[in-house]
């Protein structure tokens, strides 16, 4: 997981106003997870808080911790976020706040 976030952090803060501050696990994290399918849905994240930024800088904050035998991930930005009236709807398959865009991301939630 590191190294998909690493590399990723690595393209989004090369040349753009985009600031991410990580706080990875001091540890290497393995998962059971495809890497192809990790990348987009790190890719999607940040690609979605860099466009959800109108400031001039995007600061994007992902956040690691163990909690119960699990990794949970947190990534936070910048930007307005989902208005509360569509807050509800943000599981349903296909949703976006654009116009042009079919939300395919998949996110995995542990309840």
């Amino acid at each position: 997981m590191h190294e998909v976030i690493k590399s990723l952090k690595e393209l989004y803060q090369r040349g753009q106003q985009v600031e991410i501050n990580w706080e990875a696990l001091p540890d290497k994290v393995m998962l059971r997870a495809d890497k192809t399918q990790m990348n987009r849905l790190f890719t999607n994240l940040f690609q979605n808080a860099v466009e959800a930024c109108e400031k001039d800088q995007c600061v994007i904050n992902v956040n690691e911790l163990r909690e119960n035998g699990s990794i949970v991930v947190s990534v936070k930005d910048n930007g307005e976020g989902i208005p509360f009236p569509m807050q509800s709807k943000i599981f349903a398959p296909n949703f976006t706040t654009k116009s042009s865009e079919r939300g395919l991301v998949s996110l995995c939630v542990r309840a």
